[in-house]
Parts: C-alpha cells; structure tokens; sequence
C-alpha cells in the first residue's frame, strides 16, 4: 500500500484523482480523531472513571483508542516516516 501511495505523491500531475482520493481520507482520518478527542471529553465530564466494560473506566478504554490511526499506510507515506 505503501508503494502504491508513494506513486501516487510522487506524480500527483498523472493521479490527480488518487491524490484528491489521498488527501479527503486524511481529512476523514482528522475529523475522525477530532470525534474521538470530543467523545473522550464528554465521557470525561459526564462519567469521570467509573468503572465501565470489560474491567477499565470509560475513559481509560477511551483513551486506549486515541493510538488508533485509521489509514497509517498513507499517514506513513504522506509524512515520509516509515
């Protein structure tokens, strides 16, 4: 996938519709992280660290999936990391 994306940035002239495609997933991914940031401030204020499922507070299990990054292999290749 990694590859595939390279390509597509590093020609964004012969892809301009994958490279369009690119950047409205990241906007996706950003505004996703932007709901999840909101959802984990409203949980806190609302429930604090009650205990909640599977043994961790709302928050905690909340907090646990703020690492999640949708599309990482674009993020990789559009930042240059690896």
């Amino acid at each position: 996938m990694e590859r595939a994306w390279g390509a597509v940035y590093s020609d964004t002239d012969a892809y301009k519709d994958l490279a369009r495609l690119a950047d409205a997933l990241l906007a996706t991914a950003e505004g996703f992280a932007e709901y999840k940031h909101l959802h984990l401030l409203a949980t806190r204020r609302t429930f604090g660290n009650r205990p909640g499922f599977y043994g961790k507070s709302g928050v905690e299990w909340l907090a646990d999936t703020m690492r999640e990054l949708p599309f990482p292999e674009l993020w990789s290749v559009r930042l240059g990391t690896d």
